[in-house]
């Protein structure tokens, strides 16, 4: 029997590889508290940290110019941590 599109795709060393990071990612950046887990890093920090995991330098971010002082702010970041944004051509 023929595996599924999806199925065979798991099976990819890459993708295995990505999605252990992902896990590996998952447990470094929550903490069980008293009361509950919570994240112990904004969203933002989760993700520069899981892009040198995957040795990214580079990721692609979408913004809108409503959101153009947010998005400088969030290219600098990103820049002070060693990674590079690639964007649509329409933002920052």
């Amino acid at each position: 029997m023929e595996k599924s599109g999806v199925a065979s795709e798991w099976e990819r060393a890459d993708v295995r590889e990505f999605a252990r990071l992902a896990s590996v990612q998952e447990a470094e950046c929550y903490e069980t508290t008293a009361d509950s887990n919570r994240n112990k890093f904004p969203r933002l920090e989760e993700t520069i940290q899981f892009a040198g995991k995957c040795n990214y330098r580079k990721i692609g971010m979408a913004s809108c110019v409503g959101l153009e002082q947010e998005a400088r702010m969030l290219t600098d970041t990103c820049l002070s941590g060693c990674l590079s944004l690639g964007n649509d051509g329409d933002g920052p």
